[in-house]
């Protein structure tokens, strides 16, 4: 398969070792450091490499402004390669806050990775990932990649400059919470987020001007890319040529996507629903196509795509809304005429008072409680469709998440 070939040839490598440490504790890197320093505040490492085979479950890792160019592989039970027990208990690696971290490397597969040590054995690892830019520089294949890798949190990272895919995760359990990922790939077979593995979250940020599809959920000869959420993202600017779109949901099951904001992708459709989904579901995104631009593609060939619920979506187009192919597809309650944007030229799609959106939605309160913003749900006598919610309201947990990572006293 595409995400197994391309991240085999880093991830049996062996690392450095580590020297030990009493968890938990917070580790160091800087342009001026050295890695024969302690890794503290005033004595910093140079590498993110020994800063990683420096720590134990727990522990944090920072590291300050500038720009680092490492190979950043690791392989689950080698030396030097630390793995959490929980979320609560994990590996964290960091920008110093309010300083600009970027991560980059020379031509190669990958910058950074994490791996099975057993192919095809799943690895719990415990990483979370803050605050980095990773700079693919058209010279790397995929900045991020995962093999077999449970477990993993990313939040406020940038990704970009990918040749191929800018992230191609195949493991379980990825967060990634507010990332930007732009400008990745060279055709449309490369995607900002080219996700293979099963119970991601997918959670604000943006994915935008990559040259395949914003979000790809998909594998090739698999039906168990499932339990996949999409939320609270805008998704814009992806597939200018090819025949991508701005996501598409496919081979696995119960792949949803809800509070999202599509706009100007692909030159044929928004959003697909293809390959074998089943009992996939798009619930209140906001979707705006191009001039002509099919709304949702949802794709024939008999079995292909099974009980797909389309609720509370706003799609207007000059195309068509929705090209249904799927068997015992539910569509229902959906507006394909001018919701009256605020000033969708100045892409404020939220809504004005007397859009046919408002209060015209259906109950989806346990599965939607909030809109795009973090708005309850709903704020007068109904569910509006779309990803925004009119009307004044104080807002819930804010979206995009805010993840904070704290910086202990030296």
């Amino acid at each position: 398969m595409l995400v197994l070939a391309s991240l085999m040839c880093w991830v049996f490598l062996g690392h450095i070792s580590a020297f030990s440490a009493t968890p938990p504790n917070t580790f160091y890197v800087a342009k001026n450091g050295n890695d024969s320093n302690t890794g503290t505040l005033s004595s910093p490492v140079l590498t993110i490499r020994h800063c990683v085979a420096m720590m134990t479950a727990g522990d944090k890792c920072f590291i300050r402004g500038g720009t680092y160019s490492e190979y950043g592989a690791f392989t689950y039970g080698k030396p030097g390669v630390p793995v959490g027990t929980s979320f609560s208990n994990a590996i964290t690696i960091a920008a110093y806050p309010g300083e600009s971290v970027t991560w980059t490397y020379g031509k190669s597969d990958t910058i950074f990775g994490l791996g099975t040590d057993s192919f095809p054995t799943h690895r719990s690892f415990y990483w979370i990932i803050d605050g980095i830019s990773f700079d693919g520089a058209k010279v790397v294949d995929f900045p991020i990649g995962g093999l077999y890798a449970d477990y993993i949190r990313m939040s406020n990272c940038e990704v970009k400059n990918g040749i191929k895919s800018g992230l191609l995760p195949e493991g379980d359990y990825w967060e990634l919470l507010n990332l930007n990922v732009h400008h990745n790939g060279f055709d449309g077979q490369d995607h900002g987020l080219y996700w293979a593995g099963q119970h991601g979250l997918i959670d604000g940020g943006s994915y935008h001007d990559n040259s395949g599809s914003g979000i790809q959920i998909f594998n090739s000869g698999s039906n168990s890319v499932s339990d996949n959420t999409v939320r609270n993202t805008k998704i814009y600017g992806n597939a200018p040529d090819g025949f991508d779109a701005g996501m598409i949901l496919s081979t696995g099951s119960r792949n949803t996507a809800y509070n999202n904001l599509f706009y100007n992708n692909g030159p044929s459709r928004e959003i697909s629903l293809d390959f074998r989904c089943t009992d996939c579901s798009l619930y209140n995104n906001t979707i705006v196509p191009r001039p002509g631009v099919t709304g949702i593609i949802i794709s024939s060939g008999g079995t292909w795509v099974t009980n797909a619920v389309i609720k509370n979506n706003i799609i207007y187009t000059t195309g068509t809304p929705v090209s249904d192919g799927g068997t015992g597809t539910v569509l229902r309650s959906n507006l394909t005429t001018d919701p009256m944007f605020t000033n969708a030229a100045a892409l404020d799609f939220t809504l004005k008072p007397g859009s046919k959106a408002i209060d015209a939605g259906e109950d989806l309160s346990s599965i939607v409680s909030t809109d795009m913003t973090g708005k309850p749900r709903p704020v007068g006598n109904a569910f509006d469709i779309g990803a925004f919610e009119f009307g004044s309201a104080t807002a819930g947990d804010s979206i995009p998440p805010v993840v904070s990572i704290t910086v202990a006293a030296p």
